[in-house]
């Protein structure tokens, strides 16, 4: 996502394709392979991926 890219430096922004049914269009995973974020709306979620970003790393997107 262009707005992580943008606000977070310290972020590896990867894409591809799932391995079987994900309910997610986008996941943010924590560097222990956790998934610290995964919306199920269709459409991007960038309040959502900034407060998780805030959460688990203290980097914001403003």
């Amino acid at each position: 996502m262009a707005a992580a890219a943008n606000g977070a430096r310290a972020l590896t922004i990867a894409t591809g394709q799932p391995g079987g049914e994900v309910a997610a269009q986008e996941v943010l995973v924590r560097p222990d392979g956790y998934v610290a974020w995964a919306p199920s709306s269709p459409e991007p979620d960038i309040a959502g991926l900034g407060s998780a970003l805030t959460s688990w790393f203290g980097i914001s997107l403003g």
